[in-house]
């Protein structure tokens, strides 16, 4: 007679480990792509502040990206102001002229917690993390 004692319970612990993995790896990425929606939201709220007020007040833009993110738990890295023409020429923020459009960028870092570190082990290149960032460009108005 063929004893089959103990099959099942080998088949868990091989297979276990990868579907846990694949478990966590689209918890992981799910969490990724949130913060970079709240990135797109960030720079949106950023540069509609920049095209309606008149003068430009970088501080208040500032201001508002930041609260923005922090309110979603998204810590910001870089943030930065551009105003152009519509020739594409760089112009001062605070030269802008209706028309002129604003771009408004923010980038922040994120470190995948467990699937990073796992897939390092089998030459995956996610150790250091990604950088996220996006940018929202407006119209002055």
């Amino acid at each position: 007679m063929r004893q089959d004692s103990g099959q099942a319970l080998v088949e868990l612990a091989l297979a276990l480990p990868l579907l846990l993995l694949i478990l966590v790896g689209i918890f992981e990425f799910a969490r990724a792509y949130g913060i970079k929606q709240s990135l797109v939201n960030g720079a949106r709220e950023g540069a509609r502040v920049a095209v309606v007020q008149s003068p430009f007040d970088s501080a208040a833009v500032d201001s508002i990206v930041r609260y923005y993110l922090s309110s979603n738990n998204v810590a910001v890295d870089s943030l930065h102001f551009v105003a152009n023409q519509a020739d594409g020429t760089v112009v001062a923020l605070g030269a802008a002229n209706t028309g002129d459009a604003i771009s408004v960028s923010v980038f922040s870092h994120y470190d995948f917690i467990l699937v990073g570190p796992v897939l390092s082990l089998f030459g995956g290149s996610f150790r250091n993390g990604v950088d996220l960032g996006s940018r929202a460009t407006m119209r002055k108005e």
